[in-house]
């Protein structure tokens, strides 16, 4: 009972609309980093995606020249560089 005598004031109406006007920014903020989140998994995807179909293409070629050890160690550091961005994006997300 002493709750609906207690929020029959102003006060404790205004405090109340502040309470849900800060619950719905915070939502708002989780829709936006979730959103944000599924942008960057799905980039990640593609590159990743996109990677490993040009490392195929090159071992269905069956070359082992010099020239295919290096096209390898690209792929490799595309990879690193798209993985270091992933996360760093996840980081600003985050934090």
């Amino acid at each position: 009972m002493a709750f609906s005598t207690d929020m029959q004031s102003t006060r404790s109406h205004k405090a109340l609309l502040a309470m849900q006007d800060s619950e719905i920014r915070f939502l708002e903020m989780v829709k936006k980093c979730t959103a944000q989140r599924i942008k960057c998994d799905r980039e990640y995807a593609t590159a990743l995606s996109a990677i490993l179909s040009a490392a195929r293409k090159h071992d269905m070629m069956q070359y082992h020249t010099p020239t295919s050890q290096v096209t390898y160690i690209i792929l490799f550091l595309q990879l690193i560089i798209i993985i270091n961005a992933t996360v760093w994006a996840m980081k600003n997300v985050l934090f």
